[in-house]
This record gives C-alpha cells, structure tokens and sequence, in this order.
C-alpha cells in the first residue's frame, strides 16, 4: 500500500492527465462508434430493400412469362418468402395471401430501448429518402409506393412494405410485399452494444498507457534542460538565464520567461539590499567614528570640563539620532523598491491626510506656523497612507532645515489628471544645474552642505514613491527679497479622486 501511494504522489500529475486524456478520447469515440453503427443499420437495412426489390422483379417476370397472376403456382411465391415476409397478390378482384411466420421474441428493458431509438433514427432517415428509392426503381415499376411501419400489436418491430401495380393487359396487378426488419436491423446493434464495453475498455487503457509514456517522453528533455538550466544559475550565482527553446511549447516559453523574470527581480533585490546594506554601513560608520572620537575624549579628560562634557554627549547625541534617520530612511527606500505595487492602496480625503501631517509638524517644531490652503472641491488621493507620509515628509524636513524664515506655506492643486501638493519656504537657493539631481541618491546641493547635514537619501525616497503611483516633482528656486523662495509640487495621478464625503473642502 505505501509503495502505491508513493508512486501516485510522485506521478500524480502524469496520472491526472492520463486520465484527462481518456475522458476525452471517450468522448470522441463514442460518437464515433455511434456513427458507425447508423451506417451499419443503414446498409443492412438497404440489403433489405434490395431483397424485397429483387422478388418484385422475380414476380414480374414471372407473371409476364405465364401471361397473368393466375396462371403462376402459389409453391413458386412461398419459394420467395422468408422468415416474416408476407406477399399479397391481387388481380381481378382475386386476392391470394403467402406468408412464412417467425417467432417474435419479446423485446424489453434497457437493451430493447437503446435498440429501438437506433431503428427510429433509421425510420426518419429512410421514409425521407424513399421519394430517392421509388425513382430509383421508376424504370422498372411505374407505379411504385414505400411505407415503414411498427406492428399495430407491438411497437417494438418495425415492418418495410413495398406495394407494386403491374399493368397486365386489361386486368392491373397489385403486388404488396411487407417485411418484419426488426430482426434484420437489431443485429449490428446487438453487435455494437456486446462490443462496446471491450471497445470502451481498450480505449481506457490504450488512452491511459499511452499518455502516461508520451509524458514521460516528452517530459524528460523539458526535465533534462530545466535541471541543467538550474544547475548553470546556481553556479553563476543566480546571474545566468534559463535558455530553454520554443520547441517545448509557447506554454513552457512563457514558464522560462517568468522564471527568468523572477530571478531578474531576486537579482535586483539582492543588489538593493547588499546597496542598502552597504549604505548603512557607510553612514554608520561615519557617526560610529565620530562617537568614538568624543567618547575618547571623555576617556582622557574625564567630566571635570563641563563644557566639552556637555559637546562631547551632545555630538554622541546627534551622531545616534543621524544613525537612526539614516538607518530608517535607507530601509524605506529598500521597501519600496522590493514592493513595488499599491495593492493595499485606497481613497483617502487629501485634507485629512495632509492636515493629520501639519498637526505633527506644528508639534515638532512649534516656532514654526505652517499655512494650509485647501481648494473648495472636495479631493481625494488614491495611495496607502504610509507612502502618503514617507513621500511628504522629505520635502517637509527639508523646508524647515533650510527656511531663514519660521513660515511654510502648504497649498493643494489640481491640473488636469493630476492633484498636487505645493510646499513654499523662503531660505537657501537651489541652483538650476542643481535641481535635476537632487533626487539622486547622496546628492547634496553646496549651500545645503555648509547650511545643514543631512544623507542626502530623503528626496530620492520621494521620488521612489511617486514613481510608484505614477506620479512627479516639480521644483522651483526664485529669489525673494533677500531670500530665494523654493517650491516642491508633489503631483499624484487622479485615478480615484474627487471623492464625495461629508468633509468640507
């Protein structure tokens, strides 16, 4: 038992499709077998009218050799009759009856039923075609008609009846001939029905056995060059592609292209966390060393000078809060580049979200009074509200780190297919050869470097997250006065804007 259940947990995929396979081979095959059967009631049944034909012309003959149906011996019509054949002669008013009996067998049940739906098919297709037959025989017998019908008594026998007028000088012939085919026509499918379940039988198996190989056959070169395929990414460190042909088919060309797109993304992956891992280590290194420089110092000249203590722990302060800003934003803009999808995205109010930021931000940094201005729509923003708060808060830092002045102005727009979020403050210039860059990662403008410290990494993150939504960035820096007034327009797409919601715009 265990040895069977091993070989169907390890074959069940070819075994399943064997199966498929069979249930359609089937399928085909007993139309088929049907259609075989209609043409082998269809010829017997043809065989019949030839030979109710052939003793009309045998009659015929005789009656003009001996010059009437009177003069002809009844032993030469009972010589014409078979099991289930009654012949009528009728001329002048004489009628003279020859019949040859048979024993009618009871049909019944299922086999009987299956039987009779065969013959009523034959009986539509013949009376439709006797017009066909009685010009067939037009040549011969002018006066000609076919009938096909079941027993008055027992509707499960079917009887063929052919009537003749033979013109005999004054006195016409009439000549009937009525045939019981039931039995004739039940014994191809007789035939059929005692066939089928071997033909049945041998198409399972046959269908079975031969999928089952063909897989195996086919299988074992697609196996073959998956294993070698694996085996050279593995020892190319996950840098090769799979080069499997199209000879295997569309569907495993489109396996081979998905494959190498995943290892393309597991590539990428490992680059940007091996960057990132590397960009941590960078930044840290630098504030770890700075730490250590102060905490040496302190080693030396101990607490006693106040004020160098009191720098000292302030610099150790700063370098760890550096560490941590570094270290969060680094990780962010691995997230969002190992996830790059919005699955978990919906329709949120602008105003709520931007007006639960401000709120932060006037917590933050309370000397600073942050000016919102809304539009009168009522707007909303397709986004995950986490993306929504790592996209803003860049720009936002950024405009208080280099504002001369203790004002931000926040306003939303709208153009077209796009919502967008101005944020003003009136400090440092950005130079214009210095705006294209300046969401690259570690790119810091010269003022910025001799104004405040920073990695360099924030706005890159911004842009990571409006790539991600489709959206962009523009940037200007206009002198202002004494001042330059710089301006960050975050645009989202309105895929899903314009909301309706109670909240007032």
């Amino acid at each position: 038992m265990k040895s069977i259940k091993r070989f169907y947990y390890a074959n069940r995929l070819r075994l399943k499709v064997a199966l498929i396979s069979m249930f359609f081979v089937m399928l085909s095959a007993l139309p088929l077998s049907i259609y075989l059967v209609l043409q082998e009631v269809d010829e017997t049944g043809n065989r019949q009218w030839d030979e109710m034909m052939y003793r009309l012309s045998k009659i015929e003959s005789e009656i003009r050799k001996e010059g009437g149906a009177q003069n002809i011996p009844p032993s030469f019509y009972k010589a014409l009759l078979t099991p289930g054949t009654v012949m009528e002669i009728e001329s002048g008013g004489i009628s003279h009856n020859y019949s040859l009996p048979e024993i009618k067998i009871p049909r019944k049940g299922l086999h009987a039923q299956l039987e009779n739906a065969f013959i009523d098919l034959f009986i539509k297709k013949e009376l439709k075609e006797a017009d066909l037959e009685i010009q067939k025989h037009k040549r011969f017998f002018n006066n000609m008609k076919i009938n096909i019908f079941k027993d008055r008594n027992d509707d499960t026998h079917v009887h063929a009846e052919i009537i003749v007028v033979l013109a005999n000088g004054e006195n016409d012939i009439k000549v009937t001939i009525t045939k019981n085919i039931t039995s004739a026509l039940e014994q191809p499918i007789c035939d059929y029905m005692c066939t089928l379940p071997i033909w049945l039988l041998w198409f399972i198996i046959a269908a079975t056995l031969s999928t089952y190989f063909g897989i195996n056959v086919a299988f074992k070169p697609l196996g073959q060059a998956l294993q070698k395929g694996f085996v050279d990414v593995k020892e190319s460190n996950y840098t090769k592609r799979f080069d499997i042909t199209g000879k295997y088919g569309k569907e495993i060309a489109y396996v081979k292209k998905n494959i190498n797109e995943m290892l393309g993304h597991m590539e990428n992956v490992l680059n940007q966390n091996t960057q990132a891992l590397e960009d941590i280590s960078h930044e840290v290194n630098t504030h770890l060393t700075a730490i250590k420089q102060s905490v040496d110092i302190l080693n030396i000249k101990g607490i006693e000078d106040e004020e160098s203590f009191n720098h000292r722990i302030s610099s150790i302060s700063h370098s760890v809060k550096r560490i941590n800003q570094i270290t969060s934003t680094i990780l962010e803009l691995s997230r969002l580049r190992q996830r790059p999808t919005t699955y978990e995205a919906e329709t949120y109010p602008l105003r709520e979200l931007l007006s639960t930021y401000v709120n932060y931000l006037t917590v933050l940094y309370p000397e600073f009074h942050f000016e919102v201005k809304y539009p009168k729509d009522k707007l909303g923003i397709f986004i995950e509200k986490n993306h929504f708060f790592v996209a803003v808060k860049p720009v936002m830092e950024n405009a208080v780190k280099y504002s001369l002045y203790s004002n931000i102005r926040i306003e939303v727009k709208e153009i077209e297919r796009y919502v967008g979020i101005s944020i003003t403050n009136w400090g440092i210039e950005i130079k214009d050869e210095e705006i294209p860059k300046i969401f690259e990662r570690y790119f810091r403008g010269e003022a910025s470097d001799e104004f405040a410290d920073g990695s360099g990494l924030g706005l890159n993150v911004t842009d990571e997250v409006l790539k991600l939504y489709g959206g962009y960035v523009d940037v200007s820096s206009v002198p202002d006065g004494a001042v330059h007034r710089t301006t960050f327009v975050l645009w989202f797409p309105k895929e899903i804007c314009n909301i309706k919601s109670d909240a007032e715009g």
